[in-house]
């Protein structure tokens, strides 16, 4: 394989979610790791809170694909707010 080049092609998922402002600090860290542990066979997944996020991070978070929505009007509020 001499003057080839060989590439590794790793996955890392991310995924960002919002979660009901109810929540206890400790369900949410609770639900973070069952989404994590529920993602772990596509590779080591990253798994973002947007309630406790950096303001930077929710922004890039908001600019990716949304896969689902459960409340629009909370989501419309949510990105509202960060983009400001």
């Amino acid at each position: 394989m001499h003057g080839k080049k060989k590439y590794i092609v790793s996955f890392h998922p991310c995924m960002a979610v919002y979660l009901d402002a109810g929540m206890t600090d400790r369900q949410r860290f609770d639900l973070r790791l069952d989404l994590a542990a529920d993602l772990s066979d596509l590779g080591e997944p990253d798994v973002t809170v947007l309630n406790t996020a950096p303001a930077l991070l929710a922004h890039r978070a908001l600019m990716g694909t949304r896969l689902f929505v459960r409340d629009r009007s909370a989501w419309v509020r949510f990105f509202v707010k960060t983009l400001r």
